[in-house]
């Protein structure tokens, strides 16, 4: 790997190496530098360049063919909007998973977008029912806001970053303090999950309708205890199948889900494990991604039907059916675009104001701040006569048509897009980074089916201020041990 130079040029060329990669950047080569290293270093840059405006060529080609296709055949044709979706879906993952990391948003995010825009276009197919002008339409929209997700992602310079092996040791242990917060937030939990039992709650809709402070405790405890367990994960991938914390976790929220109906947080550690070990091993091929994918989709009603089976009365029953299959969780988002394009409300720049308000104010539902998920639940559906109490969320996709069609949907998946990107190269400065990426990456795939208010609020004030609880306490008694260590130094005499 090295090239051969005198033991001064050696000596500077390992210093220089240990500075760039202090730096995080590994392609870094002085201009100077007399020896064949740089060239080397240059040619593997500019090769590395080629490919990725050839992969983004690929790209931009495939959307142009998709959107022209769309506005002239596919405009009143769902089967032919369908195609050309699952295409650009298809070519944006492919291209874009050549290092084969299920941890990159334009690789992960795409595949879960794909789902939730499409399922209840499949579902009207199943049972013949809804309009396919409305369905290739909405089809239409959603293909619009993929590509401008992954324009949004190009945006975001790419650095070539090392593990923080220069900061952090290649050890799962976690600070003591670290270790005190899971302990508490587990008996926290555990002891919410026991009153939510013995409070004779039939399912989680009347968990919710209580308003005990049970509910929030459980959430909290979790959210706490998932952050500690990423960043455990984050400072060595190896123990993401042997740590005893994750594994304690996963028990507790299995519980969490049998008795209060809370999957999300289950959904979101097995997915960071699953990225971390993607992450470090590159091997998340494209067949492999699919694999999991069509296994969440399966899932994802089962899960629904055994939501809070502990405290139903009787067995929870499966049904076997292709309409079954496809309407789930995943068919909100899809579904209340389609509801919005058929009843055309009012577009107004309001309703990202709103949500941007109420997203990053504390407390912004005290100011009466109402998110357009809020408002399209409370009032839109109420006027139209739309019964349903639960499983309807809103979608990012919908919330970008009510703010100015195409324009809105654009402007919402670009910021999305270059901000996750963002996070993602920046993920190796520190384990916190890490592991505030994969909270705002799971936050954004689960936002889908929200709102712009929900994925602020979930990514800046609840994953954001428990990584920096987290990060301070550990600083805070860090600094206790180090002055405690040094006092102790000081005060101890040399023997006679």
């Amino acid at each position: 790997m090295f090239c051969s130079a005198s033991s001064t040029g050696a000596a500077g060329e390992l210093v220089m190496m240990m500075r760039n990669i202090y730096h995080h950047d590994l392609f870094t080569q002085p201009e100077s530098s007399s020896d064949g290293c740089g060239t080397t270093r240059a040619l593997a840059k500019a090769k590395s360049s080629y490919m990725l405006r050839h992969r983004r060529m690929v790209v931009i080609g495939t959307a142009l063919l998709c959107l022209l296709l769309t506005a002239s055949v596919g405009r009143n044709n769902p089967f032919v909007a369908l195609f050309c979706f699952s295409l650009i879906s298809l070519v944006i993952t492919v291209t874009e998973n050549t290092e084969k990391n299920f941890l990159k948003p334009t690789v992960i995010f795409p595949i879960f977008f794909y789902m939730y825009s499409t399922w209840y276009t499949y579902y009207a197919m199943a049972t013949a029912t809804g309009d396919p002008e409305l369905l290739a339409q909405s089809l239409s929209y959603a293909l619009v806001a993929l590509i401008a997700f992954w324009a949004g992602s190009i945006l975001v310079k790419k650095t070539v970053f090392c593990y923080f092996r220069h900061s952090q040791p290649r050890t799962c242990q976690s600070p003591f303090a670290e270790r005190w917060i899971f302990y508490l937030c587990i008996v926290l939990s555990l002891s919410a999950m026991l009153f939510v039992y013995r409070s004779g709650f039939t399912s989680k809709r009347e968990i919710k309708d209580a308003g005990t402070i049970y509910s929030v405790l459980i959430t909290l405890g979790l959210l706490l205890a998932t952050t500690i367990v990423f960043l455990r994960f984050a400072r060595n991938a190896k123990c993401v199948t042997t740590d005893r914390f994750g594994i304690t976790l996963a028990a507790i929220c299995i519980l969490a889900f049998s008795i209060g109906g809370e999957r999300d947080y289950l959904i979101r550690l097995l997915m960071g494990a699953m990225c971390i070990w993607f992450d470090r091993r590159r091997k998340a091929t494209t067949s492999i991604m699919l694999s999991i994918a069509f296994a969440t989709a399966v899932a994802m009603p089962i899960m629904q039907i055994f939501k809070a089976f502990l405290l139903a009365p009787g067995i929870p029953k499966i049904e076997y059916a292709l309409e079954s299959f496809f309407w789930s969780d995943f068919t909100s988002a899809s579904r209340n675009l389609y509801t919005l394009i058929e009843a055309s409300p009012d577009q107004s720049w309001s309703f990202l104001f709103s949500d941007i308000a109420r997203g990053l104010l504390p407390f912004g539902g005290h100011f009466g701040l109402q998110s357009s998920g809020a408002w399209y639940n409370a009032i839109f559906r109420w006027e139209l006569g739309i019964e349903g109490s639960s499983g309807w969320g809103f979608g990012l996709a919908a919330q970008g048509y009510l703010i100015a069609n195409y324009t809105g949907i654009c402007l919402v998946f670009l910021i999305v897009g270059a901000f996750l990107s963002w996070l993602y190269e920046k993920r190796f400065k520190s384990e916190y980074w890490y592991a505030f990426y994969l909270l705002s990456l799971t936050t954004s795939i689960y936002c889908i089916r929200a709102d712009v208010a929900n994925f602020l609020s979930q990514t800046f004030k609840i994953g954001g201020v428990a990584i920096l609880s987290i990060y301070l306490v550990n600083s805070f008694f860090d600094k206790i041990e180090r002055r405690y260590r040094l006092s102790k130094f000081t005060t101890t005499k040399p023997a006679a």
